[in-house]
């Protein structure tokens, strides 16, 4: 459902000349939150080893269903 008047605006763009577009608002609101934990081991002689989690949530709103990101990573290193 909108929300309110329609929006345009227009821009010159060196290669297009004017580019112009519209659009309604359709939310009033994006929320964004992430958090993660982790962990780094250093080696003797230079080398690591670390390890993270993450969870990244996008609350879009309405009656979409929401996102949520997980994300796994290990990395090995080494400092010269």
């Amino acid at each position: 459902m909108a929300d309110g008047s329609p929006v345009a605006g227009c821009y010159w763009h060196p290669w297009w000349g004017y580019l112009c577009s519209g659009y309604y608002r359709t939310f009033k609101g994006t929320d964004f939150s992430c958090g993660g934990a982790g962990l780094r081991y250093d080696f003797p002689g230079g080398s690591f080893v670390c390890g993270s989690y993450s969870v990244y949530k996008l609350d879009i709103g309405g009656d979409a269903a929401d996102p949520q990101l997980q994300s796994l990573e290990l990395e090995y290193g080494w400092r010269f």
